[in-house]
């Protein structure tokens, strides 16, 4: 009789599962095939009050980072299920054995939520994506990256995944991007679509934000030239 109920509970769990899976195939949305894809989403920006926690927490852990390197955008974004990809040339190594200057290696960047509910967003026929409030790199752009893990993944791919000790991804572009404060849509969450922010390196709500993050890039920058 345990074994009948045991067999029972199994089947109904497959079930459940096997539906999921149909739902998720069903909804299922391949947006590499997209000219724009990030404008079909809404994203996080940060506030002021979040910004000065992540800097102080940057200070203290940010060096300990398992590998540091100055690299060049190799190309546009790509997904891969819930992640945010991208390749990138290693022009200076800082920190990280393994590698070597002219290497092409992939990024694995943004947090891991992408969600097809368009409930969840603010603005009608949106969906919702976590950039870590850091925009995708531009190619040929070079570009400080924190990286804290190395996965190697399905056909031999090997994947470097930003510092995710923070909810701030770091990342920091050498070349100079203007960044102007963002407004939110949402009385409920500090949101807004990418298409009003995509001109931006970084998602910030105020100038006094703004102006805080670029000293510190700069302090950033002065540690780790990727020019000497």
């Amino acid at each position: 009789m345990k074994t009948k109920y045991i067999f029972i509970i199994t089947f109904s769990f497959f079930v459940i599962l096997l539906g999921i899976g149909l739902l998720n195939k069903n909804t299922f949305k391949d947006f590499n095939k997209e000219d724009s894809p990030l404008e079909k989403f809404e994203i996080g920006i940060l506030p002021e009050n979040l910004l000065n926690s992540q800097l102080k927490m940057m200070d203290k852990k940010l060096d300990k980072s398992k590998i540091i390197i100055a690299a060049k955008c190799e190309s546009r974004i790509h997904f891969s299920f819930s992640n945010i990809m991208q390749d990138v040339k290693i022009e200076r190594v800082f920190k990280g054995q393994t590698l070597n200057i002219g290497d092409t290696i992939t990024i694995v960047n943004g947090g891991d939520l992408i969600s097809l509910n368009n409930n969840l967003s603010a603005t009608d026929d949106m969906h919702v994506i976590n950039l870590n409030f850091v925009n995708e790199l531009i190619p040929g752009n070079t570009y400080l990256i924190f990286i804290n893990d190395v996965v190697h993944a399905l056909q031999n791919k090997t994947l470097y995944v930003v510092n995710r000790d923070f909810f701030l991804s770091p990342i920091f572009c050498y070349q100079p991007i203007e960044n102007i404060p963002l407004e939110s849509v949402d009385k409920n969450y500090n949101a807004i679509p990418y298409k009003d922010a995509k001109e931006n390196e970084f998602f910030l709500m105020s100038e006094e934000g703004i102006e805080k993050l670029y000293a510190y890039k700069q302090k950033l920058f002065k540690k780790y030239p990727y020019q000497s």
